[in-house]
């Protein structure tokens, strides 16, 4: 590897860890700039996009968070990273009233991981969604098997537990 892709590589894990610090303290405006310092780095990074889109989410720029969140899944290729932004992009989504968007999001999501600690919370969202659209059954499907998800996973949990 080379001295110089060592010091990017570098300077990416800075600038990642500097936007969370802001982002856990609530400095919005300076974690962005950090992401977008990471990304500097690192185009290709997931997780700086993904952080990115959250935080414009909770600045209000939807749009913006949008279009973040749809340039992590463009740049990944890992399942989990994919997972966690089509759930982001869902949360968002959802935020914004695009229940149908949401639904489509949240569906990616599970197909990537649907064993996932967070499975049963996506279910239980997409149900919420459609119940949004007046689509009952499709709400009572989904809040059906979030229910028998969290089940089989508390029950796994359980048992590696003993």
């Amino acid at each position: 590897m080379s001295t110089e892709h060592q010091e990017g590589e570098q300077n990416y894990e800075y600038w990642k860890r500097e936007g969370d610090r802001f982002r856990v303290a609530k400095a919005y405006l300076e974690a962005i700039a950090a992401y977008e310092c990471a990304l500097l780095q690192k185009p290709t990074a997931c997780y700086a996009w993904q952080q990115r889109g959250e935080v414009l989410k909770r600045l209000h720029r939807y749009e913006e968070a949008i279009a973040s969140y749809r340039k992590a899944l463009e740049v990944s290729a890992n399942p989990i990273a994919r997972y966690q932004a089509w759930n982001g992009l869902g949360a968002l989504f959802f935020t914004l009233e695009r229940y149908e968007e949401s639904i489509f999001a949240y569906k990616q999501a599970l197909a990537l991981c649907p064993n996932s600690m967070g499975s049963p919370h996506i279910l239980e969202m997409e149900g919420i969604a459609w119940s949004r659209l007046n689509r009952y059954l499709e709400a009572r499907d989904c809040y059906e098997r979030a229910y028998y998800k969290a089940v089989e996973i508390s029950d796994k949990t359980a048992k590696t537990n003993n």
